[in-house]
């Protein structure tokens, strides 16, 4: 299934020893290796279709034999308060691995999959995309399989993982959106305030849960074949293929609908007549491979005519091997006929009536209004954006964008760039193709709940956000600048978010974002890594006094342009010291209620201040006098901001 966050840590933990107790009193033959042979990947199957042993996924799930001696494994999967679906141990042998994949078979469109770590250890890591976690003993986690992951053990003993099938439930979902923890790219620690319940053995009481019974039967209906076709069609990525490509694309996955729609009208879900459909969707598939280069999928890579495949045969398969030969064939379609088409569509659209999408076959050239009203926070680095952020994303109505998202964005954002490296976008960066792209993101959200979105290059861009949503709303959020000097020289000392930039066949190390006119700090201190050489601090301190007065006046410029209507300027120290009146403002600023769950995060104090910052004065003060000017100059130009209230 496909979710916006890569992991989610699920609130309830488990007694991981009494778990293992019980299975290990289970005998080893009834353990089966892997259905694809892995490597050292075998299973006890402990749900199945039909209570056998099968890997199927199938079918009416019932009990093995082995899950009677389990009584509080049975507990376990009763608390999630859930359809459970298949489930299974899933072992893995020291330094073997589960091999990088995608799981995007039909079973999987509304299917994920919880884990219950039994037996682990630290070097076990399990990978989604760019993030990883170690799944600790006793914990629940589920995951976005639609994306790429994989499972590394490379400790020395055997990993066990309880691995449970579900299409979820309305409590679970609820858990999932409102109470889980969803880490990010290097994060691999629980937060403290994650409050998870434990679920210990009762003994003597038998546990109660409904079972999935009925799953992938028969043939996709017209209306499950529409969702999937416009799942992939939203999901294009438009970098993939050209327009005229990807709006051919659009017209053979419109047909494919069509014709199933037209063909289901007549013979219905009679097994006699899957090879029609089959034959159908053969040819579809067919020619969505004669398109070059081939569209792919935004959210894994995959090629869009495979996913199609895999999703819609599954339910035809079995039938179509028990059928004999046949000689129903649908009428055929070729490429000509819908090239011919495009260039009718492309003037006019598909009509669109009776369908269940209402996109454009093409990329419109004359772009859509942008009626949104995002609210986009603007802070400098190490400054509480991504705090602010987290606070008001707990609002029910306010959106988020998920990685996905934030990727595709980020990557239309350096295709307006072009050529150029530094991060500053303006309106001379304008174009059809990003406001087409801004469209997708956002949705023209007018009479809609609205998105929040913060980036550290949003400093950068205010004059080209201005211009695209003149209704968006601004909260500015800058702390102490000398803490803010101070965190800089502690991340770039740090290196971990240091990249290169290439100039003149030189490079010159860098962090965070890259304001414009870097070319002439390049040429006055050509090193490979100023945060490390013997004479780096000099240079280290010109690096940070740069990029602070490039960010911080970029920000000066882009506010002061800004209705102050649709500002607000947010202390950070003011937030740590009052933050249920910080964050009540907030709510009315954004037109939002100060709902509970924020409530609640002021409750706990976790909006604590963090442990004083290292005062880094003597680097920071080996910078040129000019530079040092210059930041004193911008600093006293912040303190003249009023808060927002």
């Amino acid at each position: 299934m496909y979710f916006p966050e890569k992991f989610y840590r699920i609130p309830l933990h488990f007694d991981h020893e009494r778990l293992l107790a019980e299975i290990s009193a289970v005998k080893e033959s009834h353990w089966s290796p892997h259905p694809q042979k892995f490597k050292g990947n075998d299973a006890l199957i402990l749900l199945s279709s039909g209570g056998t042993i099968n890997d199927l996924n199938y079918g009416p799930m019932e009990f093995t034999p082995c899950m009677k001696q389990l009584p509080y494994l049975q507990q376990v999967l009763e608390s999630f308060n859930t359809v459970i679906g298949r489930t299974r141990l899933m072992r893995l042998a020291p330094g073997e691995k589960v091999s990088r994949h995608s799981d995007v078979s039909l079973y999987w469109w509304h299917r994920f999959r919880i884990h219950v770590p039994i037996v682990t250890d630290p070097r076990v890591k399990f990978y989604c995309e760019d993030t990883h976690v170690h799944m600790q003993a006793g914990e629940s986690w589920t995951f976005d399989n639609w994306r790429y992951h994989e499972v590394h053990n490379d400790s020395d003993i055997t990993r066990v993982h309880l691995v449970i099938d579900t299409v979820g439930s309305p409590a679970l979902w609820n858990m999932l959106e409102q109470q889980s923890w969803n880490p990010k790219p290097g994060e691999t620690r629980t937060p403290e305030n994650f409050v998870s319940k434990k679920i210990p053995f009762e003994p003597g009481r038998s546990a109660s849960f409904p079972i999935e019974k009925h799953n992938i039967i028969g043939l996709l209906s017209p209306a499950e074949l529409d969702a999937i076709a416009n799942f992939l069609l939203h999901d294009i990525d438009i970098n993939s293929s050209a327009d005229e490509n990807i709006a051919l694309t659009r017209i053979i996955l419109t047909y494919i609908k069509r014709e199933w729609r037209a063909l289901w009208s007549q013979y219905g879900n009679q097994e006699h007549y899957y090879p029609l459909f089959a034959s159908l969707l053969q040819k579809t598939v067919a020619q969505l491979n004669t398109v070059d280069p081939k569209p792919t999928l935004l959210s894994n890579g995959f090629l869009l005519a495979n996913v199609l495949k895999t999703q819609v045969s599954l339910t035809m398969a079995d039938v179509l091997r028990k059928l004999p030969e046949n000689n129903h064939e649908p009428d055929t379609f070729d490429i000509t006929a819908l090239k011919d088409a495009l260039n009718i569509q492309s003037k006019h659209g598909i009509i669109l009536t009776g369908d269940t999408t209402t996109e454009n076959i093409t990329r419109s050239k004359l772009p859509r209004s942008l009626k949104a009203a995002p609210i986009f926070i603007l802070a400098l680095p190490c400054s509480g954006g991504l705090i602010v952020e987290k606070v008001l994303s707990q609002s029910r109505a306010l959106k988020t964008l998920n990685s996905t998202q934030k990727n595709f964005l980020d990557s239309q954002f350096k295709a307006a760039k072009g050529q150029q490296i530094e991060d500053l976008l303006t309106t001379a960066h304008c174009s059809a193709a990003l406001q087409e792209s801004l469209y997708q993101i956002f949705n023209g959200q007018e009479d809609q709940d609205s998105y929040i979105y913060f980036d550290l290059k949003n400093t950068l861009r205010i004059d080209l956000l201005q211009h695209y949503f003149p209704n968006a709303h601004y909260i500015f959020v800058w702390r102490n600048p000398q803490d803010t000097l101070d965190l800089l020289v502690r991340d770039w000392q740090a290196g971990t978010y240091a990249s290169r930039v290439n100039y003149k066949n030189k490079t010159l190390a860098w962090n965070h974002p890259l304001p414009a006119g870097w070319q002439e700090l390049f040429e006055s201190m050509v090193i490979e890594d100023a945060a490390q050489e013997g004479s780096g601090q000099d240079k280290l301190a010109e690096k940070i006094h740069f990029q602070y007065q490039g960010l911080a006046g970029a920000l000066l410029q882009g506010i002061s342009r800004i209705p102050p209507e649709r500002s607000f300027n947010l202390f950070y120290e003011q937030l740590i010291s009052e933050p249920a009146a910080c964050i009540e403002h907030l709510c009315a600023f954004c037109g939002i209620p100060f709902g509970p769950k924020m409530r609640e995060q002021v409750h706990n104090n976790e909006l604590a201040a963090q442990p004083d910052v290292k005062k880094q004065t003597e680097i920071l003060g080996k910078a040129s006098p000019e530079s040092l000017r210059k930041t004193r100059d911008l600093i006293t130009q912040l303190k003249l901001l009023e808060p927002g209230f």
